[in-house]
């Protein structure tokens, strides 16, 4: 099984609606309409075909196909944590997930 594949099974499993994308890209897979996928994920057989070949990156599709998952990008941390504490003030759970800045 592609590396690919399986972390595509864990947000799967998640509730999250992974999708491929092209390898080192953030663009969808040649040939792929994410589209498909706005209201409901792939299940287990259509992922397997998705990533068949191990050579793509893992997107997910937010909205309602992953639990109505909303995803902010900040530039920087102190506009994150000010973020975050908007939405926890209104009551919507926050997650932070860091990376190294390009």
């Amino acid at each position: 099984m592609s590396t690919a594949l399986a972390a595509a099974r864990e947000y799967l499993t998640a509730g999250l609606a992974p999708i491929p994308l092209r390898y080192g890209e953030k663009d969808p897979a040649p040939g792929f309409r994410w589209r498909q996928w706005q209201d409901l994920p792939p299940d287990e057989p259509e992922l397997a075909l998705l990533f068949h070949d191990g050579s793509q990156n893992v997107g997910v599709v937010c909205g309602r196909a992953s639990g109505n998952l909303l995803v902010l990008d900040a530039d920087n941390a102190p506009t994150a944590g000010a973020i975050a504490a908007r939405l926890q003030a209104a009551g919507i759970e926050t997650w932070r997930v860091g990376r190294p800045p390009n």
